[in-house]
This record gives C-alpha cells, sequence and structure tokens, in this order.
C-alpha cells in the first residue's frame, strides 16, 4: 500500500509523461467525437431536408397535375352541358355518373342551376332545402364566369368531409 500511494503521490517523470499522454490521448479523442458528431448532424439535417424539399416538390407536381387533369374535365363538362341538357335530365345524370365512374380520385360531379335545380353524380342525399346557389363553389363560379375555379378547402354538405371544388359557370 506504501508502494501505492508513493506511486501515486510521487510519480517518476516516465509515469508523469505516461499520464500527460494518457490525457492529450483522451481530450483528443472527446474533442474528436464532438466534432464528428456536429458534423454527422448537419449532414443528416441536410440530407433530411434535402430529400423533404424533393418529396413536397413531387407531391406538389402530382397534385397540380391531377388538378388540371379535373380543371380540363370541368372545361369540358362546362360546355357540353347547357340549359337544353336540363330537359332530359336521365341523359344529363348518365353523363355526370359516366365522369364520375371513370375518376377514382372525384367525390362527385354536379351541376346547380340559376332556378337552384341541382344535378348530381352521386346518390348520397341532399340536405333538405340545398339550395346550390348559396355554396361557396357556385358564388366563385358565378364571381369568374369565363374560368374553372377551385374554391378553399370546406366541409362537404353530402359527405362531411373536407373537399375542394372545381366549378365552371356552364354556357
Amino acid at each position: 500500500m506504501k508502494k501505492f500511494r508513493q506511486a501515486l503521490f510521487n510519480p517518476s517523470l516516465g509515469r508523469k509523461l505516461l499520464l500527460s499522454f494518457c490525457a492529450v490521448l483522451v481530450i483528443s479523442l472527446v474533442a474528436s467525437s464532438f466534432v464528428s458528431y456536429e458534423i454527422a448532424k448537419r449532414a443528416l439535417s441536410t440530407e433530411l431536408i434535402g430529400s423533404a424539399t424533393l418529396s413536397s416538390n413531387t407531391l406538389s407536381s402530382v397534385v397540380d397535375n391531377d388538378m388540371q387533369r379535373n380543371m380540363d374535365a370541368v372545361d369540358y363538362f362546362a360546355t357540353a352541358i347547357t340549359e337544353q341538357s336540363y330537359n332530359d335530365r336521365a341523359e344529363l345524370l348518365e353523363r355526370l355518373r359516366t365522369y364520375d365512374g371513370a375518376s377514382s380520385n372525384v367525390e362527385g360531379i354536379y351541376v346547380g342551376t340559376t332556378q337552384g335545380v341541382f344535378y348530381t353524380s352521386s346518390d348520397k342525399p341532399n340536405p333538405p332545402g340545398y339550395d346550390p346557389r348559396e355554396r361557396p363553389w357556385y358564388k366563385l363560379a358565378e364571381a369568374s364566369p369565363d374560368k374553372a375555379v377551385i374554391t378553399s378547402p370546406y366541409v362537404s354538405s353530402s359527405t362531411q368531409e373536407m373537399t375542394v371544388t372545381i366549378a365552371k359557370v356552364t354556357d
């Protein structure tokens, strides 16, 4: 025990050099580990942000393409459906249901008239007293009659789910 105390409290020059070397080695390893951690953290953060941006841009492009396709369909129906189309209800509903059946991402396609009549491809009933002229999509389309418009998201009166509508005044 005496030798241990003497070696500990009265080290030789060799032991002092060895302890100094070990201390420098430990400090440099800790510093190197910290720097490596910070570099890896920054690189991972940059990679995650880049990946999220790419995913977001890809999703935005898909949504834009899908919305454009739907706007083109609305443009077509706005020119194809006229006041004369309202005279043959069965044919009008068949046209609406055909498009609705061919489009998996469309909740429904519908027409609201200036008299408040509502034609829809859906079999879901609307609330009693439903007047399409009071809906945001109808008002927005009336405000911009020459182009297809997209509403802000709102709760659908038939499904009670969030939706957007692409609308255009018919010819």
